[in-house]
């Protein structure tokens, strides 16, 4: 009989992807982005703008946030990802335009620099509003595209996060683990969860395969 561990269980490793991927954890606000904020600065920008900041940074869940106040607030928001080489963000023109509406664009730094001021343009022809996320600012040579909001994740926010990730599901990695991850990482958090999920794995993978030898053995005591 061979013995290897137990793969891996989402359930079981607070720090899966599954739990941590863009838009699974909720939106914490943060002194230098609250929701209420940047919907002002949006109104005031003429309902476009674009949300800056590093992988796991809080972007697509400011923007899913962003979305409910504005629709609260009577504003008809369009949720897309964007895709490379794709035109799928192309909205129809002509009287099936919707006018009046706020797009609100995921991942819009995969784009080649061509595709997304295409975009852009044809957006503003059409008379839509937009907000996009992305890693860095977009400098849009013609038009300037203000910046709602630059998240940068501090170690307050990680510990709310680490403390959410590790409410329901136990785990032997440490706040201090985390710390020193984000040390490590410069802050960016992705990668944070990235370390942290492996580093739960070494923990618990001779956990696992003493639960694989207990269940062989109870097999053939019953078989």
């Amino acid at each position: 009989m061979s013995l290897s561990p137990c793969p891996p269980s989402r359930d079981a490793n607070p720090f899966a992807t599954c739990w941590t991927r863009p838009g699974a954890l909720p939106y914490l606000e943060t002194d230098r982005a609250r929701p209420d904020d940047v919907v002002t600065r949006l109104a005031a920008a003429g309902w476009r703008g674009q949300l800056v900041g590093e992988h796991g940074s809080g972007k697509s869940a400011l923007l899913q946030e962003l979305s409910r106040l504005l629709n609260a607030r009577g504003v008809v928001t369009v949720g897309c990802k964007a895709t490379r080489g794709e035109h799928s963000l192309e909205s129809p023109s002509g009287p099936e335009a919707p006018v009046g509406k706020v797009l609100m664009v995921e991942g819009f730094e995969r784009l080649t620099r061509r595709e997304r001021s295409r975009l852009l343009k044809h957006w503003r022809e059409l008379g839509l509003g937009f907000v996009v996320t992305t890693h860095r600012p977009l400098v849009d040579w013609w038009r300037p595209l203000p910046v709602l909001a630059a998240l940068r994740p501090d170690e307050r926010l990680l510990r709310r996060l680490f403390d959410g990730l590790t409410a329901d599901r136990a785990t032997p990695v440490a706040w201090a683990d985390a710390r020193r991850a984000f040390a490590r990482r410069r802050g960016r958090l992705r990668e944070v969860w990235f370390d942290l999920y492996d580093l739960h794995e070494r923990h618990t993978r001779g956990e696992r395969t003493v639960a694989v030898v207990v269940s062989y053995t109870e097999a053939r005591r019953i078989g």
